[in-house]
């Protein structure tokens, strides 16, 4: 269907101060933030490169983790006054703040702390600019990424519903 007709979101929010990101083995797997020139080598993680190129244009940052030169792992985030379609409502980071969003591992990779991993270069990179609380928003049906989220330190603040029909849309938020 397309959005216009029917729509359904259920997100969890989430909130960190801080994040406590652990050492993880990660033998021969490299963590960096991505540039304009690894915008044709994100195909691996489902993103095309103009997606790579139009996000990073426009100052959202991506923290990949790379095996052998190619990318196995990736995580966005973004500060400003955002537009959260997974939660159908906006967000303003203010300047303590940034959101995290559209993480992806290739499935051969997963569940070896790439998340963390990815976590951990976007957390440094804000904390140097004075933004330490974390946000983003998670599917409530996508119980994997709710709990690699929470392991280094987010937690569920509230819950967003969007339900829209023929254009119309009823949001409802639970804190």
């Amino acid at each position: 269907f397309p959005e216009w007709l029917l729509r359904y979101e259920n997100a969890y929010l989430m909130a960190a101060e801080s994040l406590q990101i652990g050492p993880h083995a990660t033998a021969g797997i490299v963590f960096r933030m991505a540039e304009v020139a690894d915008a044709e080598n994100f195909g691996a993680v489902h993103i095309s490169a103009n997606v790579v190129r139009e996000r990073l244009h426009i100052g959202d940052k991506c923290a990949i983790a790379l095996r052998d030169g190619g990318i196995i792992s990736m995580l966005w985030a973004a500060t400003g006054n955002l537009y959260l379609h997974e939660a159908g409502t906006v967000i303003d980071t203010g300047d303590k703040a940034f959101y995290r969003y559209n993480s992806f591992t290739i499935p051969e990779e997963r569940q070896k702390g790439l998340y963390s991993g990815c976590s951990r270069v976007l957390y440094e990179h804000y904390n140097a600019l004075g933004r330490t609380n974390v946000y983003g928003a998670i599917s409530v049906f996508n119980l994997p990424s709710q709990l690699a989220s929470q392991k280094i330190g987010n937690k569920i603040v509230g819950e967003s519903v969007l339900f829209a029909i023929l254009g119309l849309k009823l949001l409802y938020f639970k804190h």
